[in-house]
């Protein structure tokens, strides 16, 4: 199974999806063992540094997404509490089987 953490609510191939939100603890165990394909400061919040190396993702069985209430600035580092202030939602996408 392939778990990985983007940094938007995208479907990279066809098939199934539903989508669900999740509180933060349990977005932090998702993340423990999901390779990382986000650059954006949100994911302070799981205790991870964004990733700074573009890499491009080409499917996924389940994802994690941290959605900022806000759209924050392209290239500013923001604190973790200035993410919390910002506001956030968590949301695991898992595809379905065929």
């Amino acid at each position: 199974m392939r778990k990985v953490i983007l940094s938007s609510t995208l479907l990279l191939e066809e098939g199934t999806f539903s989508m669900r939100k999740v509180d933060l603890a349990e977005a932090a165990d998702f993340a423990r063992d999901a390779e990382l394909f986000c650059s954006h400061e949100t994911v302070r919040i799981l205790g991870i540094n964004p990733d700074t190396a573009r890499k491009v993702c080409g499917g996924y069985d389940e994802a994690l997404v941290i959605k900022p209430h806000n759209r924050l600035e392209y290239r500013r580092e923001y604190t973790l509490a200035e993410i919390e202030e910002i506001g956030y939602d968590l949301f695991i996408i898992k595809k379905e089987e065929k």
